[in-house]
């Protein structure tokens, strides 16, 4: 059962590294097209339902299969505290939502964000995040080390807007490190939630605000660094005491009898 559920994991990470690639490949195609049309985001969406059916086809549900059920008063305990960084983390966001509605390219942008967050989540958060899951099932950490892994690739995929976005280095180096912590926060929602969609809400609200802006003001590294440090070493923190079941009766939280994909 341990060796099957490997093999899947394997075969899961081979279609989650070519659905990246593929990905990466059309952005690079697209390089010098800055120009929001509805074309585009047309083209964008039909793009990212051909990758939901796939994702479907091989993993069946969005739902994480995990033994315990949280106890309410430590839902709402880490929701609060998950809250709270997602507030701190993306304080910036807010000044900028009301430019957005405003602007004439309002549908455009809306569908690009809610495009690109399914996108994002069913590749990182969906098949990176359950293959490396499959393969590590056996591990005494399983969630702690896909979290942290399929975080790490989210802030990896994000090279491509220097690589061919236009960006400056620098600002796109921190915004990697953005990224990983955004992508801790979104795991950390999926595993308390069991399922990926509210993830999916939150990353829609956050890429509905243009990160030209946000990237061109390079922070001091140390601050940021200072900063997301924390945010990545709490986040981190969070997944672990939650895996081992500190707040549970129980530790052992991954299904083995009823795997997901």
């Amino acid at each position: 059962m341990g060796r099957s559920r490997t093999n899947k994991g394997f075969k899961q990470l081979f279609v989650a590294f070519l659905s990246f690639s593929i990905f990466w490949i059309s952005a690079a195609l697209r390089a010098g097209n800055v120009m929001l049309t509805i074309q585009l985001a047309i083209i964008h969406c039909v793009m990212v339902i051909i990758f939901l059916v796939m994702y479907y086809l091989i993993f069946k549900t969005t739902k994480l299969k995990i033994r315990q059920k949280i106890e309410l008063r430590w839902a709402v305990t880490l929701s609060a505290l998950l809250i709270l960084f997602i507030f701190l983390a993306f304080n910036g966001i807010y000044t900028h939502i009301h430019i957005v509605i405003k602007s004439a390219n309002f549908l455009v942008i809306l569908l690009i964000a809610v495009s690109s967050a399914l996108l994002e989540e069913f590749l990182f958060r969906g098949m990176f995040f359950q293959a490396i899951l499959n393969i590590l099932s056996k591990s005494n950490l399983p969630l702690t080390y896909s979290g942290i892994i399929s975080s790490l690739l989210f802030g990896f995929w994000h090279l491509s807007n220097f690589l061919w976005g236009g960006q400056p280095l620098e600002g796109t180096l921190q915004q990697v490190i953005f990224a990983i912590g955004m992508g801790l926060i979104l795991v950390a929602v999926r595993i308390i939630s069991k399922d990926i969609w509210l993830s999916v809400l939150i990353h829609s609200w956050i890429d509905l605000v243009p990160s030209g802006p946000i990237v061109s003001k390079v922070a001091p590294w140390g601050s940021a660094l200072l900063i997301y440090g924390i945010i990545i070493t709490f986040l981190i923190f969070i997944i672990f005491i939650y895996e081992q079941g500190l707040f549970f009766k129980k530790k052992s939280l991954v299904s083995n009898n009823h795997e997901e994909g």
